[in-house]
């Protein structure tokens, strides 16, 4: 079991059909017990967070999106004590340091630079995913933070 759990409930908010393809295909290869609900901007994310009746283990929130972009969703969220436990990963192209930093600032939990790589995609989010959250230390180092899998 990943993560402590029976099922892993996971979302990942993401307007590119092909990386959203890509994750999903790396995500379904892993041997988990596992729900991966699939968004394509941030406004549904901000819709499908304002009404879920339960909260997902784990959100992977692409940064550059049309109408409502990452970081506004990641704003929104943190901003919602509701939702002050819940995991984010970042999960963008950019490995730009102030992207990362501001990411970070505004309550991201982690940052994974975008693959092409199947593999390392998959093994990117099985690590997010055996991360303990609640037990994760809140030292700031930026290398526990951002996972590079290009």
């Amino acid at each position: 079991m990943l993560y402590g759990i029976d099922r892993v409930m996971a979302v990942l908010v993401d307007d590119d059909p092909n990386d959203r393809d890509l994750f999903k295909d790396a995500f379904s290869s892993l041997r988990v017990k596992s729900t991966l609900a699939l968004l394509k901007d941030g406004e549904e994310a901000l819709e499908f967070f304002s009404t879920a009746a339960e909260l997902p283990h784990i959100l992977f929130l692409d940064l550059n999106m049309p109408r409502v972009g990452g970081m506004e969703v990641l704003k929104v969220l943190r901003s919602d004590p509701k939702f002050s436990s819940l995991p984010i990963a970042i999960y963008s192209t950019s490995n730009a340091e102030s992207h990362i930093e501001s990411s970070l600032s505004f309550g991201a939990n982690l940052c994974i630079v975008k693959t092409n790589s199947f593999e390392k995609l998959k093994s990117a989010i099985e690590s997010a995913l055996k991360i303990q959250w609640r037990y994760a230390t809140s030292a700031f180092d930026i290398a526990n933070y951002v996972m590079v899998i290009n």
